[in-house]
């Protein structure tokens, strides 16, 4: 079986983006609205996909000096251990704007409309968040990157 990377094929490759990602030509807003842009993709609740969304995104914004990598990067933050936290924030917040109670819904007992209801207030809790999500990963990502590039 051949793959399409070898291992340390898979680690240079590593190395060499986060290389573009922190390059001088980029200035700290460039990548911080890249990374912003990529923490929205992850709170929205579209499982499995969040990775395709952001190279979609990256793709619309080609002709912009957004950091497309920094993209893909913030989109990461949905990773199978934090994922179950993102979508119980967004379930929360929707919960709250629409006043309903939680729902539990059983593995393979929930109808359609019960797991329908629910994906419906996790998507309005995660558009409630995109904003707010937005402007924190934002100011942090560009205080962190400003701090490596003075620590240089």
């Amino acid at each position: 079986m051949k793959f399409l990377f070898t291992p340390g094929e898979y680690v240079n490759f590593f190395k060499k983006t986060l290389r573009q990602l922190f390059e001088k030509n980029n200035s700290p807003t460039d990548i911080a609205l890249g990374v912003s842009i990529g923490v929205v993709i992850a709170i929205i609740p579209i499982y499995g996909l969040q990775t395709i969304a952001a190279l979609g995104i990256a793709a619309l914004l080609r002709r912009y000096k957004i950091n497309k990598m920094a993209i893909i990067l913030g989109s990461q933050l949905s990773i199978p251990p934090l994922a179950p936290f993102i979508f119980a924030l967004d379930y929360g917040v929707g919960n709250i704007i629409t006043g309903k109670s939680w729902i539990w819904i059983k593995l393979g007992s929930g109808t359609l409309a019960q797991i329908g209801r629910g994906y419906t207030i996790i998507l309005l809790g995660s558009l409630v968040l995109a904003p707010i999500v937005f402007f924190l990963s934002y100011e942090i990502t560009k205080k962190i990157i400003y701090s490596l590039k003075k620590s240089r």
